[in-house]
């Protein structure tokens, strides 16, 4: 009888980063937000609709935490553009020509005031702005998934070390899942 090893040892690679993996804080409640996008954030963070024009917005909060993130999101309805290009490099590429733009930096004032960097959070790109000084500014991520061409943006003032390093935490959850349309 000849035994295959390959089958055995992915089982065992899944299992072990199932148990391993990236655990949710204890306390912590997944925060569901229109168009299949969700992130984990404490207990004491909801979720409050607000009203969009083009686009649906609205806030989670916390109050014992005096932090509240807003969030925008909406579909990419321009069909002047073909199809773009999802590899993961594509995407990458069009992710940091977006911050090397000319308005964009004026607009989140790169690189005097915050910094603008690419990252991938649970396998979707992200442009990231954050404050050159740590504590001090606003965190905006953004986020598009490009088959569904779903899109997403996030922003929160932060005032101290202490909440940035939480809305990094809770940002670095980031999870989507298209809807059936």
């Amino acid at each position: 009888m000849r035994i295959h090893l390959l089958p055995l040892v992915i089982l065992l690679f899944c299992l072990l980063s199932k148990l391993y993996g990236q655990q949710t804080p204890k306390h912590w409640k997944e925060i569901s937000l229109p168009e299949g996008w969700t992130f984990y954030a404490p207990d004491s963070f909801a979720v409050k609709k607000l009203q969009g024009v083009d686009s649906q917005v609205g806030r989670v909060h916390s109050s014992s935490d005096s932090i509240s993130i807003e969030y925008d999101i909406g579909r990419n309805m321009n069909i002047l553009f073909a199809k773009p290009d999802c590899s993961l490099k594509a995407q990458i590429a069009r992710a940091k020509g977006i911050l090397e733009d000319k308005s964009t930096k004026e607009l989140y004032q790169i690189p005097e005031v915050n910094r603008g960097y690419v990252d991938t959070i649970n396998g979707i790109v992200v442009r990231m702005i954050v404050p050159q000084k740590v504590g001090n500014g606003i965190i905006h991520l953004s986020a598009e998934d490009c088959k569904t061409r779903d899109w997403m943006g996030l922003s929160v003032k932060v005032s101290n070390a202490d909440s940035q390093e939480l809305i990094l935490k809770i940002f670095n959850t980031l999870t989507f899942k298209a809807k059936s349309r």
